[in-house]
């Protein structure tokens, strides 16, 4: 059992007050459960096995001890854990069975089809629902179906699921034109498009505005990257101190010196830059290691004999600008740099509250400097759209959106649109997620979306073009960064192509009829049509009041 595994079963048996040993002898030993979340999506039959090896006031305890949270966990649907508790009142499962029917069509237009499906399954499968029951208390519809779908199987369940999810809201069928982007700009003076997420996102923003001004270079139109409060090198250019940096001017550095190798100097830019400050002595033990025939430079046969093995997953560290520097020059400084804040531990709503202003007014001070009254935020993979996977408001690209929509009340004339490119690519949400914020208009009663209030999705558009374009930037990269993704997807050839799922694959569909791509990024997998890869995603945001900073 692993180490992670291990603590969440044990924390999981002693809030149950449950003896340790019944994680090894009962659970993993006779139905192979290692993760508290498995128990969610036991079938009634193992239940009824479980009830005969445990003592009646053990097995009470167990299966009172499966929360909505863990309940909701198995059956991946975390993301509705807070609506549940917070908007429904449901603490424990057995809490189902008292919901009326208002309460259902609340929770009916909360979930997508696929989810509210994949819920009422598994209420009935255990005993919480039932077909056919005239008290009026469930929903009819979705249980009877909910109970036909689990009785064919898992794997048509999933197919279900999946097909509903594209055939019925299938987003890229809703297109917006290269004539809407224009009108969309029209009577501007001064646009800036700017990577939300920071990262690669800049090569996406640096092509996008390249494509508004005519293809040729990026004109009169700004572009410029998110970071966050790493050390800036002391060449960069200060615009607006602990806000706006430019990059130094003149020629693109490159993003490697196409030697094939890596000399001290280098390696000191790099991890300097990506770690902030380091005892030089220990740069040079690290440095000293990798370079195993003392030639004075790190080779690829240097990092081979070292890595042997995962040798073909490490990748050139880049550091804080070293992105950004590798780009052509544009206007007013470009690419530009915004300093954003990150808070990576602390989650308290006093602290989001906090680092939510200091962000909003980091970017009104760039924006005043700035003077422009048109921003496009550019995002690939849509966690701006769907908050990824922690759906926290500290989030880069939840801070910019709300920064965006405070600047707008602030300032007359200024607007902005949120641009989603390959949706799905940074692999974090599911496609029926992904699909139901696309089409989903949140309220300021959505509180744990406050960022995007007043969404509303525009249309779809080809990317290829700029693939295509953006792909010279970047084919140094790691084959997993974002726009080589893309690039692959596009290609999808015997060279450059993407992973398609496996039988042994959650989501599996034999015939792989939408030709679904497996991708796996930062420790998260999922299945995406290989076609939203190809595609932008348009939203613009309705102004409205907010109470999150009032």
């Amino acid at each position: 059992m692993g180490n992670e595994n291990q603590k969440m079963m044990s924390v999981f048996l002693q809030e149950a007050q449950l003896p340790q040993q019944l994680a090894r002898d009962v659970l993993a030993q006779m139905f192979g459960i290692i993760n508290p979340k498995e128990l969610a999506v036991l079938e009634p039959q193992h239940w009824e096995q479980m009830k005969k090896e445990l003592a009646p006031d053990h097995y009470e305890r167990l299966s009172q001890a499966v929360t909505v949270q863990i309940f909701l966990e198995g059956l991946q649907l975390e993301r509705y854990t807070d609506f549940f508790y917070q908007e429904m009142g449901i603490v424990k499962i057995e809490e189902f069975k008292l919901l009326q029917l208002e309460d259902w069509e609340k929770i009916k237009r909360t979930l997508t089809g696929p989810a509210m499906h994949r819920l009422s399954a598994s209420l009935t499968k255990r005993g919480l629902l039932h077909p056919g029951k005239a008290s009026g208390n469930v929903c009819q519809g979705d249980v009877s179906m909910a109970s036909d779908l689990a009785s064919k199987g898992t794997t048509e369940f999933v197919d279900v699921q999946k097909t509903e999810a594209n055939e019925n809201k299938d987003f890229l069928q809703k297109i917006f034109a290269e004539s809407d982007f224009l009108k969309l700009v029209e009577g501007k003076k001064k646009i800036l498009v700017l990577g939300m997420g920071g990262g690669c996102d800049v090569f996406m923003a640096y092509t996008f505005a390249k494509k508004l001004n005519g293809g040729t270079d990026t004109g009169n139109i700004l572009y410029a990257n998110c970071i966050t409060e790493e050390r800036i090198p002391p060449d960069h250019i200060v615009l607006v101190e602990n806000a706006l940096y430019a990059v130094p001017p003149g020629e693109p550095h490159p993003l490697v010196d196409q030697t094939g190798t890596v000399d001290y100097t280098e390696f000191l830019a790099s991890t300097v830059e990506a770690m902030g400050n380091i005892e030089a002595e220990k740069l040079e033990e690290v440095f000293g290691q990798l370079n195993t025939d003392n030639s004075g430079c790190v080779t690829v046969q240097n990092l081979k004999e070292i890595l042997g093995d995962d040798a073909e997953k490490a990748e050139h560290i880049n550091g804080t600008t070293y992105l950004e520097q590798s780009l052509p020059r544009g206007a007013d400084n470009s690419p530009l740099l915004i300093e954003l804040r990150r808070d990576k531990e602390d989650k308290s709503d006093e602290t989001g509250q906090e680092l939510t202003r200091d962000n909003s007014n980091r970017i009104k001070l760039a924006f005043d400097y700035l003077q422009v009254d048109m921003a496009i935020g550019i995002d690939c993979g849509g966690k701006g759209l769907t908050g990824g996977k922690t759906h926290s408001l500290t989030g880069l690209e939840q801070q910019v959106l709300y920064a965006f929509r405070k600047y707008r009340e602030m300032q007359p004339g200024f607007d902005f649109c949120h641009v989603v490119l390959a949706p799905g690519c940074d692999a974090e949400t599911t496609e029926d997620i992904l699909v139901q914020e696309v089409w989903r208009t949140p309220t300021k009663n959505d509180t744990y979306m406050q960022w995007c209030t007043g969404r509303m999705f525009l249309g779809s558009f080809s990317i290829n073009q700029l693939i295509l374009d953006c792909f010279p930037l970047v084919q140094e990269l790691a084959p997993n960064r974002a726009p080589y993704l893309m690039y692959r997807a596009l290609k999808d050839d015997e060279e450059f192509n993407l992973e398609r799922p496996q039988p042994s694959d959650a989501g599996y569909e034999s015939e792989n009829k939408r030709d679904l791509v497996k991708l796996q990024r930062h420790g998260h997998y999922q299945l995406i049509p290989r076609n939203w890869l190809l595609n932008g995603l348009v939203f613009s945001y309705e102004s409205s009041e907010d109470s999150f900073m009032r």
